[in-house]
């Protein structure tokens, strides 16, 4: 500084190094299949960090609906396979990586081809479109582990494996993520086959998923059952018994009068609730882009002839509710109608009733005015005796209808009017919730209530469906241990949380083939059942199982924390002078940062300078080439604290001296 004019100066000189900023270890990205993508009505395209199941639900909505589910039970009601069972997993994944512990989150949605969201309400999973959303992630810098549970839904174990290749091939290209791997298993048939589908998925893992990359990821097996919750409407179970359908009626000791008394009830209610999705078919966007299209026509050319158009298009959404308000007023029917209403966005069954009734009068009127019967636009809808009544009520210009009809102020005066009531129809009905809480469900849990086999029936079908790769809950896992150990301990030897059964119960002798493969050196890791314990984590190697650097999950995410956040934290090294004080501060700063990992349990030794070494300088690191050339190269040694995998307890006998 140049100092010309007499004064104090006052100078401040930083003394101090900079600090290590240390990354995040444990947020997972989700690729899979959702039921929306959608944050205030814009398509949400990119990767996005959540950190609850309510924001999850609120952004990316619910499972995989069930639908024509086929169930087939044995002679004495046991449910013996499945078919149609849901391919998406998502949801229930995501459910139990809170349930074991997991915080903040990414969801990478799937989106196809032609650039629209493909969503888990029907259809199966894809290799391309999951590999297109893996694609999509690598320009996310934030996540730090990734799973695809879709995936073990593909149909071939090759598709699975190709993708888990390039999911390793990611992590090893940009050195700062983990991949949680799933295999294969079909658990749709009976028990007794199982076995089989876990050795077979074993096996095409390890045959299939490469010699690249190993240390970049860790499998698990075998798959399990969850303990989730979740609603099975009766109306999309179709009953087995051999070649025959099973009727509810033929439901082991129907013959109760309280389980006949609620077959009926649900039969009823099923019947009602047919006409109401009968009604709302076809209500959807595309219904409001047609009716936008020609109130702007209308708009634009306000004549009688594109006012009809209007109405006429009006006419083909009210006619199917013109039927419901009228038909059948029995108490079920009343009930259903009530239970959708209150769900409705209006503010209670009158407002959108009352709503409806005017659309459907102003078609009544159209359509009078058409052959002209202009006076039956003072016409009123009587929902009770489904009758047009004069009322003489509705128009303050009847002749709005009318054969001399040409002005464009009446065409526009009632076209705000339409839309405004169009709006409303559209919002009550995209807001009804048909397999929400209505006098289906009800019946139907009566009936789950009241009758013990269909009772074990809907149990054994929720047992079925709940079971999932273990991905989800694994990456749960590693949250839960991260947060409360850090990185460096190895996540095993852990308790599962809402974890029922396994799939294959693994034993001593297997583990030791899955443990170490002497042919590939592709370690799985076991999750097994031990009395007394429960549901354990018994593993914590990579993929390289052979490879004494990178043998253990915790040893390679370790790693890529300490890479990441120096690497991040010596961001403004670039352009300084290489010199020895630049070279002074750089060390100093990863010096800290290592003695405090060494306090923290991380490092191994006795003292710093056994823990770990960071050298920088010309004639140690570097030549004068290197200085010439750009180059400060920096090089670091850590010890890290590695899992006690073998506890050996050796004993013999003492002999006795006196």
């Amino acid at each position: 500084m140049a100092y010309k004019t007499p004064g104090v100066y006052v100078e401040e000189i930083s003394t101090l190094p900079a600090s290590v900023a240390e990354v995040e270890t444990a947020v997972p990205a989700f690729i899979g299949y959702t039921e929306k993508a959608v944050d205030n009505g814009v398509d949400i395209i990119e990767p996005r960090r959540i950190k609850s199941l309510v924001e999850y639900r609120k952004y990316f909505g619910g499972p995989a609906p069930i639908k024509g589910l086929e169930v087939s039970l044995s002679s004495k009601f046991a449910v013996e396979t499945l078919k149609n069972s849901p391919k998406f997993c998502l949801f229930e994944s995501l459910q139990m990586f809170y349930d074991n512990g997991g915080g903040d989150c990414y969801i990478v949605p799937i989106y196809g081809s032609d650039g629209k969201l493909v969503t888990n309400q029907s259809g199966e999973p894809s290799k391309s479109e999951l590999k297109a959303g893996l694609k999509k992630l690598e320009k996310a810098d934030e996540p730090t582990l990734i799973l695809f549970p879709d995936a073990a839904f593909l149909e071939k174990s090759s598709d699975l494996n190709s993708l888990q290749v390039a999911a390793l091939m990611q992590c090893a290209k940009l050195q700062d993520r983990f991949t949680v791997m799933d295999m294969k298993e079909d658990l749709t048939g009976p028990e007794t086959g199982w076995e089989n589908s876990w050795k077979t998925g074993k096996e095409d893992f390890r045959a299939n998923v490469g010699i690249n990359n190993l240390k970049y990821g860790a499998a698990y097996t075998p798959w399990v059952q969850a303990g989730l919750e979740r609603y099975i409407p009766n109306s999309e179970i179709t009953l087995k018994k051999g070649d025959a359908t099973l009727e509810l009626s033929g439901l082991e000791g129907s013959d109760s009068e309280l389980v006949s008394q609620a077959i009926v009830s649900l039969q009823d209610a099923q019947t009602g609730n047919k006409k109401i999705e009968t009604a709302i078919t076809g209500i959807n966007p595309a219904i409001q882009t047609k009716w936008l299209d020609l109130v702007g026509k209308a708009t634009a050319s306000p004549t009688k002839a594109k006012f009809k158009d209007v109405l006429a298009f009006l006419l083909s959404m009210i006619s199917p509710f013109a039927v419901w308000i009228k038909d059948d007023t029995s108490a079920t029917s009343k009930q259903l109608r009530g239970n959708l209403l209150l769900e409705a966005k209006a503010v209670n069954e009158d407002s959108v009733r009352d709503n409806l009734a005017k659309l459907i009068r102003y078609h009544a009127a159209a359509a009078a005015a058409a052959v002209g019967l202009a006076d039956a636009v003072g016409t009123t809808y009587d929902a009770a005796k489904a009758t047009l009544a004069p009322t003489g009520s509705l128009a303050a210009d009847n002749s709005i209808f009318g054969e001399e009809t040409e002005k464009a102020g009446q065409v526009a005066a009632a076209l705000p009017i339409l839309t405004a009531l169009f709006g409303e129809l559209l919002d009550a009905v995209a807001s009804m919730d048909i397999a929400g809480d209505t006098a289906e469900s009800t019946a139907d849990k009566t009936l789950y209530e009241v009758s013990a086999s269909y009772k074990s029936i809907i149990d054994a079908v929720r047992g079925k469906l709940n079971w999932l790769p273990p991905s989800g809950l694994m990456v749960g896992v590693y949250s839960a241990v991260d947060r409360k150990r850090g990185v460096w301990k190895a996540p095993a030897n852990v308790s599962l949380s809402n974890v029922t059964r396994l799939s294959y119960a693994i034993d001593h002798g297997e583990q030791e083939r899955l443990n170490v493969d002497v042919t590939a050196g592709k370690s799985i890791n076991a999750i097994r059942s031990f009395a007394g314990k429960g549901l354990l984590v018994w593993g914590a190697r990579t993929l390289a199982g052979n490879d004494n650097e990178w043998r253990y999950v915790s040893v390679r995410r370790f790693y890529n924390m300490v890479e990441e956040s120096v690497k991040k934290s010596t961001g403004w090294v670039v352009f300084e002078p290489n010199d020895s004080g630049t070279w002074i501060r750089v060390k100093a700063m990863i010096d800290n940062y290592l003695t405090d990992l060494w306090r923290r349990g991380a490092l191994a030794g006795a003292k710093p300078e056994q823990a770990f070494f960071v050298n920088v300088g010309l004639g140690n690191t570097m030549t004068a080439v290197d200085i010439l050339e750009g180059r400060m190269i920096i090089e670091i040694g850590m010890a890290a604290v590695r899992p006690a995998e073998f506890i050996i307890l050796r004993f013999s006998h003492k002999l006795q001296e006196a």
